[in-house]
C-alpha cells in the first residue's frame, strides 16, 4: 500500500476537521459579509451554534474585524481580506494550517498583524507557510529554502545564516 492509497482511505470529514488551507489567490466571495463567510464555514465544519458564536466572536476580535462583521469581503482592504480568510479556516481549530503566501498584496501594518496572528496560534497547531519574503522566513521556527525546485537549506533560521555565513537569510540567494 502506498502513501497516497493510505491518504485516499482517510474520510474527507476527518481531513476537513484536522487540516486547513488558505490559498494565495483570493478565495472568498466578494458579495458575502465577514459574518456570512464565518457562517458559511461553520456549516462546512458542522459546528454547533453555540461553538460558532463563541469562536467567531473571539476570532473577529483577535484580528480587529469585529466592527466590520457586516462589511462585504469585496469592500475590505487586502490585509483585512487576508485576515478574514485566516479566521475562516481557523474557525474549525485545525491541527495543521497551510498558508500559501498569506501576506502577498497586503500593507506593512497588516503584514505585521498577520504574522502576530500566525505566531499566536503556532503553539496550538502546526503552521506551514510559504513565503517569498525572507524577513518573514527568519521569523519561522524552521525554514526550507528552495531555488528552482532544489533545496538550498533546511534548518533553523540562525543555523542557516551560520551555515552560509550571512547576516540575513535573503543573502543566501546572492551567493
Amino acid at each position: 500500500m502506498t502513501a497516497s492509497d493510505t491518504i485516499n482511505q482517510i474520510p474527507d470529514s476527518l481531513i476537513r476537521k484536522r487540516v486547513a488551507y488558505l490559498p494565495q489567490e483570493q478565495s472568498l466571495y466578494a458579495d458575502l459579509s465577514c459574518m456570512e463567510h464565518l457562517e458559511f464555514f461553520s456549516n462546512i465544519y458542522n459546528m454547533s451554534r453555540k461553538d460558532f458564536k463563541e469562536k467567531s466572536a473571539k476570532l473577529l476580535e483577535m484580528v480587529g474585524l469585529s466592527k466590520f462583521a457586516d462589511r462585504k469581503a469585496g469592500n475590505l482592504s487586502g490585509g483585512m481580506y487576508k485576515k478574514l480568510g485566516v479566521i475562516c479556516v481557523l474557525l474549525n481549530s485545525p491541527d495543521l494550517l497551510l498558508l500559501d503566501e498569506p501576506t502577498i498584496g497586503v500593507d506593512p501594518l497588516s503584514r505585521r498583524d498577520l504574522w502576530e496572528l500566525i505566531h499566536g496560534i503556532s503553539n496550538e497547531m502546526t503552521v506551514i507557510c510559504s513565503t517569498s519574503y525572507m524577513d518573514e522566513a527568519e521569523k519561522c521556527d524552521k525554514v526550507h529554502i528552495l531555488n528552482e525546485g532544489k533545496v538550498l537549506a533546511s534548518d533553523l533560521p540562525d543555523n542557516i545564516k551560520k551555515q552560509f555565513n550571512v547576516k540575513k537569510i535573503e543573502e543566501v540567494f546572492l551567493l
